[in-house]
């Protein structure tokens, strides 16, 4: 032993063992220091269960500030959709929904009541007029059909 030097206080661990052990560098470990996560220690070393309890300290620390900007960012997402929505709606970009049903409603009525009389007013044969009411009939229901898997889910039925 060099003039000096002193055996190690018990108890410690070299900074550069102990940052190995979290898999950081010395100098990771000596800013921990200079923050207070970590109690210093003799010289070039860190009294070793009081920084394993810094430590602890710290990652916890870390995991409730990431858990904070992650709600942070949540609410500023939010906040944001809101004010793209309102904008949208008072520059008329958005229809209502019930407006909207409103209209395919309205606009499905009267094109069933143009389709309801054409058969008759283009044939005066039987089976004829028959087979177009069928048709326009089928076409009609399958539109029905779309228009209310849309009323029901939001979204156009790909029936």
């Amino acid at each position: 032993m060099a003039k000096g030097d002193s055996a190690p206080e018990e108890g410690t661990v070299a900074i550069e063992f102990f940052a190995r052990i979290y898999g950081l560098n010395a100098e990771r470990i000596r800013q921990l220091i200079k923050e207070g996560w970590i109690p210093r220690g003799p010289r070039g070393r860190v009294k070793f269960i009081e920084s394993i309890q810094g430590m602890d300290r710290y990652r916890q620390d870390q995991v409730k500030r990431a858990k904070e900007n992650s709600a942070d960012h949540r609410i500023r997402d939010f906040k944001a959709r809101e004010m793209e929505l309102k904008i949208a709606h008072r520059e008329g970009s958005l229809i209502d929904y019930d407006e909207v049903l409103s209209i395919c409603q309205e606009l499905f009525g009267t094109l069933k009541s143009e389709f309801d009389g054409l058969a008759a007013s283009v044939t005066r044969e039987r089976e004829l007029r028959h087979r177009i009411e069928d048709r326009v009939n089928g076409a009609l229901g399958r539109v029905a059909k779309r228009l209310d898997g849309w009323t029901a889910t939001g979204r156009l039925s790909q029936d």
